[in-house]
């Protein structure tokens, strides 16, 4: 699965048969768009949402994490395994989420911090993401998208 952007605030999800797009006000796979809490499968697209713009898709045995805000204990084990972390910089990382990849967006100084924090001193950024159930890192890989 590919993951790409954020151009306008807009990332996609590229997986083998279907795409995923995700807005800022919504989780589109294929004519379907999914506005908040719920769980729903789409075209072999699993996505599970709960409040305040928090959701989990999985795409091709790669499940990625949009978290928007500090999550309860409850929405973590609801949300369950996350291998990547989609996030806005400025809010601070949950490590027990433990994610392969984490994507900060946002102001460039803000990605920066964000990186700085997680113990990367310079990333470089990338046009896209490539990740697959069978080669994730093992440590936490911080990625910021072109």
């Amino acid at each position: 699965m590919e993951i790409s952007g954020p151009k306008k605030g807009e990332f996609k999800l590229k997986g083998k048969k279907v795409s995923v797009l995700i807005t800022p006000s919504e989780i589109q796979v294929e004519n379907y768009k999914i506005f908040g809490p719920g769980e729903y499968e789409i075209s072999g697209v699993d996505v599970i949402g709960l409040a305040g713009g928090v959701f989990r898709i999985s795409v091709d045995g790669v499940s990625v994490g949009i978290i928007t805000r500090k999550l309860a204990e409850e929405e973590k084990s609801r949300l369950g395994t996350v291998n990547v972390v989609v996030t806005p910089a400025e809010l601070e990382l949950d490590t027990s989420l433990e994610p392969s990849y984490v994507i900060p967006f946002g102001e460039t100084e803000m990605v920066a911090k964000f990186a700085k924090g997680l113990g990367t001193e310079t990333v470089t950024p990338v046009p896209k993401l490539v990740a697959s159930p069978d080669r994730l890192p093992e440590t936490t890989t911080v990625v910021v998208l072109e």
